[in-house]
């Protein structure tokens, strides 16, 4: 995952959800959780902006 990439994510959920986000996989990790996503097709196409 590029840095680009990654800031494209956190402009398109937002700051909140991104920082949640690695911090609760930062936090799995650390424990070692495996983080499971559902998958959605719908969620998974590209959104246009």
């Amino acid at each position: 995952m590029t840095p680009e990439k990654l800031r494209s994510i956190r402009d398109a959920i937002g700051d909140g959800y991104f920082a949640q986000t690695i911090t609760s996989a930062c936090l799995a990790a650390q424990q070692g959780l495996a983080v499971t996503v559902p998958f959605s097709s719908a969620a998974s196409r590209p959104r246009r902006r």
